[in-house]
C-alpha cells in the first residue's frame, strides 16, 4: 500500500488511482530523506545500476553476435538492404528415398524455431536434389501466396505470410536454378 521512491513520479496522481484500483485499498507515495526508508532507496537504486551494467553487457554482447552477424553479411555480399528475415533450405534423404526439406529461418538474426519446418517430398521419387529443392520451393511460397489471398481464408495466416529478405540454400547453380525456377513460376 506504499510505494517508496527516489525521485517524484511522472503523472502521479493517475498511477497512483491505478495501483489503487488493482490493490484494492488506497496506494501512497512516499519520498524519504532520511532514514531506513531512505537507505532502503539507496539500496535499490544501487542493485539496479550493477543489474543494468551486467544486462547491458549481454545485450551489447547478443547484439554484435546477431546484428554484427547480419551486417559482415550484408558487408561481405555488398548489400544494402536490411535482413530481416532469412531462410535456409536443404534437402535430406536416407538412402536416396525419404526426401525431406527443411527450413530454418533467422529473424533479426536469432534463429526462430517456431517457424521451422520439415517438408515430405511428395512428388519426387529418388535422390533428386534439384526437383526436391523445386517442390519445397514452391509448396512454401504458394502458401504465401493463399495466407496473403485476402479472397481466400481456407489457410490460416502465419508463419509463411512473410517473405524472406534473404534464401541460403545448400548445394550449388542446379539448387539456385530449381528455386530460380519455383519462384518464377510463381511470380516471385
Amino acid at each position: 500500500k506504499e510505494l517508496v521512491l527516489q525521485e517524484k513520479l511522472y503523472d502521479e496522481d493517475e498511477i497512483l488511482k491505478w495501483l489503487s484500483f488493482i490493490k484494492g485499498q488506497k496506494v501512497v507515495a512516499v519520498y524519504p530523506q532520511k532514514g531506513e526508508k531512505f537507505r532502503l532507496v539507496e539500496l535499490a537504486a544501487k542493485n539496479a545500476i550493477i543489474t543494468l551494467e551486467q544486462f547491458g553487457e549481454e545485450m551489447q554482447r547478443e547484439k554484435r553476435r546477431t546484428f554484427g552477424a547480419l551486417e559482415e553479411i550484408k558487408n561481405a555480399l555488398e548489400i544494402d538492404f536490411d535482413l530481416d528475415r532469412i531462410e535456409s533450405y536443404d534437402i535430406s534423404n536416407t538412402q536416396g528415398v525419404d526426401s525431406v526439406g527443411s527450413m530454418v529461418v533467422f529473424e533479426y538474426g536469432k534463429p526462430k524455431k517456431s517457424d521451422y519446418r520439415k517438408f515430405k517430398i511428395k512428388t519426387v521419387f529418388g535422390a533428386d536434389d534439384y526437383a526436391s529443392m523445386n517442390e519445397v520451393i514452391s509448396r512454401r511460397f504458394l502458401r504465401y501466396i493463399k495466407e496473403n489471398d485476402e479472397n481466400d481464408d481456407s489457410y490460416k495466416r502465419g508463419q509463411f505470410n512473410k517473405l524472406p529478405d534473404m534464401i541460403f540454400l545448400d548445394g550449388g547453380k542446379g539448387q539456385i536454378n530449381a528455386v530460380n525456377e519455383a519462384l518464377s513460376k510463381l511470380n516471385i
